[in-house]
């Protein structure tokens, strides 16, 4: 889970195999991919799914607990 300063907080996975990840994270943004985009990320891994955010906008993180489907 990530929470937020100014929005709503949101569940995703962070991406860290795409070639951008290193400039990203020294700007502090991150592609994050929501999870409702889970399953499609899963079969197409197409980064086109993320979203980027700005990681002054974080106020915590925390590991979401999965349930079993």
């Amino acid at each position: 889970m990530i929470s937020f300063k100014k929005r709503n907080m949101i569940c995703g996975l962070f991406v860290k195999g795409h070639r951008d990840y290193t400039d990203l994270k020294a700007k502090n943004f991150w592609r994050i991919v929501p999870q409702s985009q889970f399953t499609a990320y899963q079969k197409t891994g197409d980064v086109q799914l993320a979203k980027i955010f700005c990681g002054a906008e974080f106020s915590r993180l925390s590991i979401a607990k999965v349930s079993a489907e």
